[in-house]
């Protein structure tokens, strides 16, 4: 049966983590709060934004303007944002051997459009993510969406690798009896990865084929 490699898009696929910082301090300089750096955002990063916003001391206001000052600023960063280091190798490597999906709490929309944008739409084969920013945490989970995909498609948990930046990710395997592949240098520390109980921690997409060819999963 062939794999199945589930990738969170922002701060795993996406080099983003250095744009979503500036657009956060976009916000905290607003509301005339002292500015972070990506360390500090890897230490409290959490989704969906009002979780952020609490840890970071912002008013209930901040949410509701959230798509003028966090997306004003993120969008033309992303924009201009490229893969991860090993990205384009792994998915090459991945094209005759497993099927890669993209399981984000992002726009499926403008997902569809860096990746296109990226060269790398071919190589994707499903992308499970919101429809619109109206409807962004609304209704299913990321894990709940991932979970009704897999059952529709008849996708085998034990051959199924969720690889992701957060502990979202990780707690995601573990519900779904999935393999958990941590990614560092995006939106969480090394040590929240590993607290989570990743059954793998990486530092890029090249240590990630290592981690797979080395469990007989690729």
């Amino acid at each position: 049966m062939r794999l199945t490699v589930v990738y969170d898009w922002n701060g795993t696929l996406l080099d983003d983590a250095g744009a979503f910082t500036t657009s956060i301090n976009a916000v905290l300089t607003h509301f005339k709060l002292a500015e972070i750096d990506v360390d500090t955002l890897r230490a409290v990063c959490e989704f969906p934004f009002s979780r952020l916003y609490e840890k970071l001391g912002l008013p209930s206001a901040a949410q509701e303007n959230d798509n003028e000052l966090f997306f004003g600023s993120y969008q033309p960063l992303a924009a201009a944002s490229r893969l991860r280091v090993g990205a384009e190798r792994a998915l090459e490597a991945f094209k005759d051997a497993a099927d890669v999906l993209i399981l984000s709490n992002h726009i499926e929309s403008l997902i569809r459009e860096h990746i296109a944008l990226l060269g790398v739409e071919s190589k994707i084969a499903h992308i499970l993510a919101y429809a619109s920013r109206e409807s962004q945490y609304q209704g299913f989970t990321k894990g709940e969406m991932l979970d009704r995909y897999m059952r529709e498609q008849n996708i085998s948990p034990q051959r199924t690798v969720i690889v992701g930046d957060t502990p979202e990710e990780v707690g995601i395997a573990r519900s779904l009896g999935l393999t958990s592949v941590a990614m560092t240098g995006g939106m969480a520390s090394e040590t929240r990865l590993r607290d989570a109980g990743a059954d793998h921690v990486v530092r890029d997409h090249n240590e990630l084929l290592t981690v797979l060819k080395r469990e007989n999963l690729l």
